[in-house]
């Protein structure tokens, strides 16, 4: 199961891809996946340029792209997003939008919105 919390709760101390490999191992992934796991969603999200990026670098939008990462990250069956797109600019939105598109094959995601 993924979830995405309104509020992002990521380390500023710790990387893009810290914060996914440490979700992989919170959901029982096998080590011997996670670079797999963390490319797989590096490339969706568009985080090349970031992956080893102390969080406190990126900006509200990046942040909150991350929290959806993590929820997904996995391959996760049941993710649970609350306000996924608050605090994106409208291209930032249709990007997330198009994101959750392409990856809710076999998945059950839940949104949550005002």
């Amino acid at each position: 199961m993924g979830v995405c919390p309104q509020l992002d709760v990521l380390w500023d101390n710790l990387t893009v891809r810290e914060h996914l490999q440490m979700f992989l191992v919170f959901k029982g992934i096998p080590a011997s996946e996670h670079d797999r796991y963390v490319e797989e969603q590096v490339t969706n999200f568009g985080f090349t340029k970031y992956i080893d990026e102390n969080v406190r670098t990126l900006s509200g939008g990046w942040k909150r792209k991350l929290s959806v990462a993590i929820a997904l990250v996995g391959g996760s069956d049941l993710v649970f997003l609350d306000e996924p797109s608050s605090g994106m600019d409208i291209t930032g939105r249709r990007e997330l939008w198009n994101i959750l598109k392409n990856q809710k094959k076999g998945r059950v995601i839940i949104l949550t919105t005002h």
